[in-house]
């Protein structure tokens, strides 16, 4: 009787440490899994971040731009049609001294 407790102890702790051993291995796999997973959505993160400081530069071009449009339409500036260049004689310009 007392041999038959034994092995059925035996095979109790058996069983048990084969479970925790399954048990072990299914929880290893998703640790790596999730690590896996969040170093994906790190660099995807930084991406993201990078483009969005990208966008901030290219928006706050525009509306620089457009400030800049309504102010010289607000000035009343208008778009030249043609260059008129003033001929400057060469006694005028600047030059070394001889």
């Amino acid at each position: 009787m007392k041999k038959r407790y034994s092995n059925l102890i035996l095979i109790l702790n058996g069983f048990l440490i084969l479970t925790l051993l399954v048990s072990y291995v299914f929880q290893l796999e998703k640790l790596t899994k999730e690590s896996y997973l969040i170093e994906k959505n790190q660099s995807q993160i930084k991406e993201l971040e990078k483009e969005n400081l990208t966008l901030g530069q290219e928006s706050y071009q525009l509306v620089s731009l457009e400030k800049t449009e309504n102010k010289i339409k607000f000035l009343g500036f208008t778009e030249t049609e043609k260059i008129k260049y003033i001929p400057i004689s060469v006694n005028y310009l600047a030059g070394e001294i001889r």
